[in-house]
């Protein structure tokens, strides 16, 4: 079980999710998953993530210019915006360059021992994987760490 979800500009306990009973854990797995070049315009196969202001939102892997040893991390897309929006150690980033979404996945709820999981950063930080929560009535795309 993770113990941290990180998104938006928050690191979250489980537990103190949990107390909040405002938590929806999910993790995605591989299904016949890869990567499509984000040029603005969601893929077809692209699966909607979370929800933030009453906007779908997607994943989306961004590469971090300026920021040493950050490398490639996870955040979220907004249909429409060519951007790709994600935090990194207490900072907001942003990119419209080598933006990547994940398509073809699926998401669970449980933690199974003969799934594979995608990797949420290639960074300076422990391994991450992505996952999704609601906070605030928002369902968040993020960052978990198993560590």
């Amino acid at each position: 079980m993770p113990t941290h979800i990180f998104f938006s500009n928050y690191l979250l306990t489980l537990k103190s999710l949990k107390q909040e009973n405002e938590f929806v854990y999910n993790i995605f797995i591989k299904a016949n998953f890869y990567w499509r070049d984000y040029d603005g315009t969601i893929p077809s196969d692209a699966v909607p993530g979370g929800n933030l202001n009453g906007n779908i939102t997607y994943i989306g892997m961004l590469t971090v210019p300026g920021i040493i040893n950050a490398g490639t991390i996870s955040g979220f897309i907004i249909p429409g915006d060519p951007k790709a929006y994600a935090t990194h150690h207490g900072l907001a980033l942003e990119n419209d360059k080598g933006v990547r979404v994940p398509c073809r996945f699926m998401w669970t709820k449980k933690l199974e021992d003969n799934c594979v999981y995608v990797t949420g950063s290639y960074s300076d930080t422990p391994a991450t994987y992505i996952g999704r929560a609601t906070y605030e009535g928002n369902v968040v795309i993020g960052r978990v760490d198993f560590n």
